[in-house]
């Protein structure tokens, strides 16, 4: 392998027999059994899944399961970037930047890799920083303008934060052996908003909770700023992310509060907690109840709204009825 890989799998939810489908595949690669990996995805990526067209980018990229073979690499690359695959825009910007497979260009290299910053990769937002710290200004500023262009050809690259959570919970689901669906209820229960685009209740990946009060941020930094502001008034106790992490008790799950509001890692650790407490209550049941309060009367409550998300029940999220305030090296992954 010529170079480092993503330890998780990012995969694009679309419809959950697309999403078994891709997990065959995951599964076979995990066995080494590269050549069944490639069938599964490529089957997925020609009826255009974007998660597939990346993994079968990277796989024709590494030469496992079929020959090496660049040009491939970059066709299954930019038909999955196209589709504002995230992963795909980075590995994209990896290639121009390393001039492997295609010619070497920094600016269209910066430009992917900002392009994947801003539909909210956080791996990239800091390859892109690093990036813009190194590069001569008149390339970065070059880069930038492409990738504004793009980005206004296609708008809807912008409202990656609705997917944020859902995408890190089936990663994290699948890499903990969770019960499906079942930290997905959970985070709906947590942090569950309604979106009027995708007519759904969602996850949503900046929200903050304090003082019996929720708050739906439109990015990353306007949480940020409001846990900041938050404890600067004294006020300890504080929720973030997905699955609404306390920040009081859990004080060192994350190294930073950016850690802390990255989805992959709120929901990673949210994960391991449930597992834990299941080790401890031999009840997932019990776990989900535990992973709210440890007082049975608040537990109780809390588990009855998760089993009825499980049920398909209209989901009722922990402050979703009340009124809401909103706020204003690179790695190619599978």
């Amino acid at each position: 392998m010529r170079y480092p890989l993503a330890a998780v799998l990012a995969i694009m939810l679309a419809l959950p027999a697309v999403a078994q489908d891709y997990r065959k595949g995951w599964d076979a690669y995990k066995r080494g059994d590269h050549a069944a990996a490639v069938r599964e995805w490529r089957a997925l990526a020609e009826q255009g899944d974007a998660a597939a067209q990346n993994s079968l980018g990277v796989m024709y990229d590494n030469g496992q399961g079929v020959p090496r073979d660049g040009t491939e690499a970059v066709k299954w690359y930019r038909k999955a970037a196209e589709q504002r695959n995230l992963d795909a825009q980075n590995n994209l910007g990896v290639l121009y930047l390393a001039g492997r497979s295609v010619p070497r260009d920094q600016v269209r290299g910066l430009m992917w890799v900002s392009v994947a910053a801003a539909g909210g990769d956080e791996p990239s937002v800091k390859s892109r920083d690093d990036l813009v710290a190194r590069l001569p200004p008149d390339l970065v500023a070059e880069a930038y303008r492409l990738a504004r262009e793009w980005l206004k050809q296609h708008p809807k690259a912008m409202r990656k934060s609705a997917l944020l959570c859902r995408r890190a919970i089936v990663e994290a689901e699948r890499e903990h052996r969770l019960p499906a669906k079942l930290l997905s209820a959970v985070s709906i229960v947590e942090s569950g908003r309604w979106s009027k685009a995708r007519r759904e209740i969602i996850a949503w990946p900046w929200t903050v909770q304090a003082e019996g009060r929720g708050r739906y941020l439109k990015s990353k930094a306007a949480a940020i700023a409001a846990v900041r502001r938050l404890r600067a008034r004294g006020v300890r106790s504080i929720d973030v992310g997905c699955m609404q992490i306390n920040l009081r008790y859990h004080p060192k799950a994350f190294a930073n509060l950016s850690e802390a509001l990255e989805p992959r890692r709120n929901v990673d650790y949210a994960a391991r907690y449930l597992v834990d407490l299941k080790r401890e209550t031999d009840s997932w049941n019990a776990a989900v109840g535990r992973y709210h309060s440890k007082t049975p009367a608040l537990a109780s409550r809390y588990r009855r709204k998760v089993q009825a998300v499980l049920r398909g029940e209209p989901p009722r999220p922990r402050f979703y009825r009340r009124r809401q305030t909103t706020s204003g090296g690179l790695y190619v992954r599978r």
